[in-house]
């Protein structure tokens, strides 16, 4: 959404066509729905963007205008669920729209003292991050880094002469694709350093910007010397040949099923036999293997916010332990309760020695009691 966002912009520049600035200001609205880190990035990013072309002279206000009331539109039920989470206005329930209060709300996760943590040299420095490994198997293999380890001084040279363009078009009073590009690695670059842990998934959209510098570094070695072109190009086919290699073999055997149940589609069949052979209907389902199946188990019973949000409990390590009659985390195992194991290869030993009857459902193994 950002890079349709960024091209409908410049077309709209371009044009000076007032009605592609009113689909510009949608296309932002929509942007800001995508992730929570937009709620900065995307304000930040066209804050700087406006006040360049209003420098340039190339947008006047009612182009602005044009802009800004689509995505003041839009961002309205974003601005009040942030009035309602800060305690500034109530909850909002109707028949159309919803803005609960939430369970957990993120807003300390933003504070200018996370900038010398995130500057500070070792594997959480910012850059380190961004270009090698953050720590997370499913963002990035260390082995490979983000865009491949050889690619950072490509995107240095491509940075450098994007500034340098960027100079020029500031001189000519031009508006190019190149200083969206910069405006929005600044704009991202700016939000990462105030956030909590900045991990690849949570700043993905610097990697927008990445590989613009990428690429146009590589253009500007195609058009000096076509031999160190071609060279990087092998380069990158027999890289990206070896980390396809390690993605289907190597990969799945190190990540499993890391933050993953294998099937929503099993773990709804799952539940809903749980239900039907429960003792009575406050009888207790345990959903097990991992505390972050609670997400999964939401999805698959389309639970709503408010059953969510009033019978939720956490336990003492933040992980959530109880949502409604389901429980993610279990002591003993009780001929009362019915147990779901989302994976066959943590199931203990003993649960076939307790005399519960079981049923499986794909990937998943239902243990329970037979009603009498």
């Amino acid at each position: 959404m950002l890079i349709i966002s960024c091209a409908v912009l410049f077309h709209a520049v371009s044009s000076s066509d007032i009605r592609w600035f009113v689909f510009s200001g949608f296309a932002y609205g929509l942007t800001l729905y995508t992730y929570a880190i937009s709620y900065m990035t995307v304000p930040l990013f066209l804050a700087i963007v406006l006040i360049y072309l209003l420098i340039i002279r190339k947008i006047d206000l009612k182009s602005l205008f044009a802009m800004g009331i689509p995505l003041f539109l839009m961002a309205v039920p974003l601005l009040m669920l942030l009035a309602v989470n800060n305690g500034l206005i109530g909850e909002i329930r109707t028949r159309f729209i919803s803005i609960p209060l939430l369970p957990a709300y993120r807003g300390s996760d933003i504070s200018l003292k996370h900038i010398s943590d995130n500057l500070r040299p070792g594997q959480n420095n910012l850059f380190f991050k961004l270009l090698c490994y953050d720590g997370y198997i499913q963002n990035a293999m260390p082995k490979y880094g983000t865009l491949y380890y050889f690619s950072i001084p490509v995107l240095i040279y491509g940075l450098i002469e994007c500034i340098r363009r960027n100079l020029k078009s500031f001189r000519e009073k031009a508006f190019s694709p190149e200083i969206m590009m910069v405006f929005l690695f600044i704009s991202v670059f700016i939000v990462s350093l105030v956030i909590y842990n900045p991990n690849i998934n949570r700043i993905n959209s610097v990697f927008v910007p990445f590989i613009f510098f990428i690429f146009l570094g590589l253009f500007e070695i195609l058009k000096k010397n076509r031999i160190i072109f071609a060279v990087a190009g092998v380069i990158y086919l027999i890289t990206f040949g070896l980390f396809i290699h390690t993605y289907f073999t190597d990969f799945p055997k190190e990540s499993g099923s890391h933050f993953l149940v294998k099937s929503i589609k099993d773990l709804e069949s799952a539940l809903d036999f749980a239900e039907s052979v429960s003792l009575n209907e406050d009888s207790l389902i345990y959903v097990l293997d991992d505390p972050k199946n609670t997400i999964y188990t939401v999805l698959a019973k389309r639970m709503d916010p408010y059953t969510y949000n009033e019978t939720m409990v956490r336990s003492y390590d933040g992980y959530i332990k109880i949502v409604d009659r389901y429980r993610f985390r279990r002591d003993a195992f009780l001929p009362e309760y019915v147990y779901i194991f989302t994976s066959m290869d943590v199931i203990p030993d003993e649960m076939d020695h307790l005399g519960f009857d079981k049923k499986q459902f794909g990937s998943m193994m239902v243990y329970y009691t037979e009603k009498e």
